[in-house]
Formats: structure tokens, C-alpha cells, sequence
């Protein structure tokens, strides 16, 4: 369950998956879902980097739609 508070981000930062998590307050399975559903987009992969990385206003907008 997503909390009551908007997550304090910046709206053009990079975070993590693992940050998005911490932040919405759900599981890595769940950021998965809402990836699939569309509730919230990653950045393209840029050559060499693992990680997935996430807007600030795509945690926001995805906690809009979740709440």
C-alpha cells in the first residue's frame, strides 16, 4: 500500500528501483507490476548500466494514480 504522504522527490532526479520502493512503500514485484500496467515509466537503459533508474515525477504521478 502506497502512503498517505507524497513521496518528497525531485521531479527531474534519478532514482533506483530500489529507491522507488523505499519511497512508495511497496515491494520490488509490486514496482514491477506498475510497470507493466503503465502507472509509472523507467528512463531508457543507457549502454553499461544495470540499473533501472525512474524519474521524480513519474514516483509522483505513479503515487497519484495508486492512491
Amino acid at each position: 500500500m502506497t502512503p498517505a504522504i507524497a513521496p518528497d522527490v525531485n521531479p527531474l532526479g534519478r532514482y533506483t528501483g530500489k529507491d522507488v520502493c523505499i519511497l512508495l512503500n511497496i515491494h520490488p514485484n509490486t514496482l514491477r507490476n506498475y510497470v507493466l500496467a503503465g502507472y509509472i515509466t523507467p528512463l531508457p537503459k543507457k549502454v553499461g548500466v544495470k540499473a533501472v533508474r525512474y524519474l521524480g515525477r513519474e514516483i509522483s504521478r505513479c503515487w497519484k494514480l495508486t492512491t
